[in-house]
């Protein structure tokens, strides 16, 4: 290994953290991300991490995804369409390290969440999985913590929709990006 990139690795793992943002993840443009030169494109833009191919199991079709860590941290995982492996579906931040440009990320309260995002509205997957986001943005922010059912049946509307009073002292889980 040359100086020079033991020094940009010194540079590179000393950041503070990486901004999540509709169109970015650190240097990487989301939006000319594409699965035939990904491998390339995320080596560029992560120099110093890992980036490993793998196929993920769900109950729907197995997907490709491709994971980018180092020995001592995960930073994210790209998730392919399972219907259409030509199509990336997915971003899940892995790494508390990245936030979005207010700061949230990974562990952030609701309160937190709140505060930095206008017109936020929530919903469920039909996992019962809860979800908060905003408008056109292609951020999701995936809650854990209590939560109340609507009434003694029904967890959720049929629309999947969730009211601000079910949830309690929940926190960020994952941060998402959906294509």
């Amino acid at each position: 290994m040359t100086r020079f990139s033991l020094i940009l690795i010194l540079l590179f793992t000393q950041r503070t953290g990486l901004e999540l943002s509709d169109s970015r993840l650190g240097e990487l443009n989301l939006n000319l991300l594409n699965v035939q030169e990904i491998n390339e494109q995320l080596k560029m833009a992560f120099p110093t991490y890992n980036v490993e191919r793998g196929i993920g199991q769900q109950d729907g079709p197995d997907f490709t995804y491709y994971e980018v860590s180092s020995e001592n941290e995960n930073l994210f995982r790209i998730d392919l369409d399972g219907n259409d492996s030509t199509q990336i579906f997915e971003i899940w931040i892995i790494s508390n390290n990245i936030k979005d440009s207010d700061g949230i990320g990974i562990g952030s309260s609701l309160e937190e969440l709140k505060k930095s995002k206008s017109n936020l509205r929530f919903h469920a997957d039909v996992h019962y999985n809860i979800y908060a986001s905003t408008g056109s943005s292609k951020l999701l922010y995936r809650l854990t913590g209590s939560f109340k059912m609507l009434n003694d049946s029904t967890m959720v509307a049929p629309d999947y929709s969730v009211k601000e009073w079910q949830l309690g002292d929940n926190s960020v889980e994952h941060l998402i990006w959906r294509k």
